[in-house]
C-alpha cells in the first residue's frame, strides 16, 4: 500500500466516519427514548475519525513513506487489512443506520415502526458497537508499532550521527577550526 492510497483511503474513512456518526447522533436525537448504544457508537467513531488521521499523520510525516512500508511488510499488510476492516465496518453500520432512518416521519420523530426497528435491532447495534471497538484497539497497536519503529530508525540514525563516521567530526572541526583527534 502505497502513501498516496493510504492518504486517500484515511480521508473517505474520516468522511465517512463524520457522516455516519452525524447520521446515528441525529437519530438518536430523534428518538427521545434511543438506546445508549447509539450514543456510544457515535462517540466511538469520532474516536477512530480521529486515530485514523493521527496515523495517517504518522505516516506520512516520515521522510520516505514508502520505504518505512517495504521495510516492515507485515506492518503494511496490517495496516490494509485494518483499513479495510474499517470500511466493511462502516458500509455495514450506515447501511443499519439507513433502514432505521427510512422511519423518520414529520417533524424528525421517529415512528412507531422505527422505533420498534431501532429496539429490535438493538442486538445488531451492540454487534458493531463491539466490532467498531476491535478496529480501535486495532488502530491504536497499529499507531504504536509505527511509533516504536520510527523511533528505533530515529535513535539508529542519531548513534551513526555521533559516530566517527558520522558529521558530528568534520562539523566540529570546522567549528573549532583545527583538527581533532580521529
Amino acid at each position: 500500500m502505497d502513501p498516496f492510497t493510504i492518504a486517500t483511503t484515511v480521508t473517505k474513512l474520516t468522511s465517512t466516519c463524520l457522516t455516519t456518526g452525524m447520521a446515528i447522533y441525529d437519530l438518536s436525537c430523534k428518538y427521545k427514548d434511543a438506546p445508549r448504544t447509539l450514543v456510544i457508537i457515535s462517540s466511538e467513531i469520532a474516536v477512530i475519525s480521529a486515530s485514523l488521521s493521527q496515523l495517517q499523520a504518522l505516516i506520512l510525516s516520515q521522510k520516505n513513506p514508502e520505504k518505512l512500508l517495504r521495510s516492515r511488510p507485515e506492518i503494511a499488510a496490517t495496516l490494509d487489512t485494518s483499513l479495510t476492516g474499517c470500511m466493511v465496518l462502516f458500509s455495514c453500520l450506515d447501511e443499519e443506520v439507513r433502514e432505521v432512518s427510512r422511519h423518520v416521519r414529520g417533524l424528525g420523530n421517529l415512528s412507531w415502526v422505527g422505533r420498534v426497528k431501532t429496539v429490535w435491532k438493538q442486538a445488531k447495534f451492540q454487534e458493531l458497537l463491539d466490532a467498531i471497538r476491535g478496529q480501535q484497539v486495532a488502530i491504536n497497536t497499529l499507531m504504536q508499532l509505527l511509533q516504536m519503529y520510527v523511533r528505533s530508525a530515529l535513535v539508529k540514525e542519531q548513534m551513526r550521527e555521533l559516530t566517527l563516521g558520522g558529521t558530528l567530526w568534520p562539523r566540529l572541526r570546522s567549528f573549532y577550526g583545527k583538527k581533532l583527534p580521529n
